[in-house]
């Protein structure tokens, strides 16, 4: 619901392929579905694979094979022009930009990922520093302990 109004009824394959891709009012979260590759109980670290791509998450509560859903928020991430180096986050996707919104005091950059947006959250500093424009390549650093809202994909 949006300002009073139902903006999608479907099952959950339906709703979370609309909610990442078509439904532009939720600019802070990222809604990423993925399967657990390997999880590793020494270091409480899970790796999931989003296609292509894979994350590290801070966490040993699923199994290999499960699927999950992940929430991630815009204000978690961090973009970088370079690749990064020498840097403690275990996560970082390459993805190229699709529209920059700027609002008020925010900017919201989204990225073309798999068949949906990835969406992070800058200050306007920021974007003017980078000078970010639509079609750039960049990467998306994400924290392993950012992702911390995740659950099996078979309870939804």
């Amino acid at each position: 619901m949006s300002k009073g109004q139902i903006v999608f009824q479907g099952n959950k394959n339906q709703a979370y392929n609309y909610f990442n891709k078509e439904y532009t009012e939720n600019l802070a979260d990222n809604f990423l579905r993925g399967k657990v590759l390997k999880v590793n109980n020494n270091d409480n670290i899970t790796e999931i694979s989003l296609g292509k791509q894979k994350l590290l998450i801070f966490t040993n509560n699923f199994k290999k094979g499960e699927v999950v859903l992940l929430r991630i928020k815009a204000t978690d991430l961090i973009i970088c022009k370079t690749f990064p180096k020498n840097v403690s986050s275990l996560n970082y996707l390459l993805l190229k930009i699709s529209n920059i919104i700027v609002n008020k005091s925010l900017v919201t950059v989204c990225f073309s990922f798999k068949s949906g947006l990835f969406k992070a959250h800058i200050t306007k500093m920021s974007l003017n520093r980078l000078k970010l424009k639509k079609g750039d390549s960049c990467y998306v650093l994400i924290k392993a302990i950012n992702i911390n809202d995740v659950m099996s994909y078979s309870l939804i």
